[in-house]
């Protein structure tokens, strides 16, 4: 078996990883700082933009994630394959995991990064709606 192969696999699982937190990071801190500014963004935008852009964003953000995921699971899939193909005997035997937990490793964090993005984006939704009934004026 080539290394570099394998390493190529890693490397391509670590970037989607990356890119899965990195994302994450971006849009809570673009929904915390908006529930954070509403009455100051709203001086500035109709709320309907700021909604809008806000849903646009989050949900995309939530595809990405997931689209991650599954490039991950793709190298990893193709280096367990490479590896059993290169090992007569598996040292990592999937027979050695139950299915439970089988489960939980592969979708608990992508769940919890979805969970975290759409959270945060209902939080500033909300605020975005309730700020409307303090009576402050669209602009743009």
């Amino acid at each position: 078996m080539d290394s570099n192969i394998l390493g190529f696999f890693q490397q391509r699982m670590a970037t989607a990883y990356a890119e899965q937190a990195w994302a994450v990071a971006l849009i809570s801190g673009m929904n915390v700082f908006v529930a954070a500014n509403t009455g100051k963004l709203l001086n500035g935008f109709k709320r309907w933009t700021l909604v809008t852009a806000v849903s646009i964003i989050s949900f995309f953000a939530v595809g990405f994630v997931w689209s991650r995921h599954f490039i991950f699971m793709h190298y990893d899939t193709c280096l367990k394959g490479a590896l059993a193909a290169a090992s007569p005997g598996s040292v990592c035997s999937p027979e050695n995991v139950t299915p439970l937990c089988a489960f939980f490793a592969i979708w608990s964090g992508v769940a919890l990064y979805t969970l975290i993005i759409t959270g945060l984006w209902a939080i500033a939704f909300r605020i975005l709606v309730v700020e409307r009934s303090k009576g402050s004026e669209d602009v743009l």
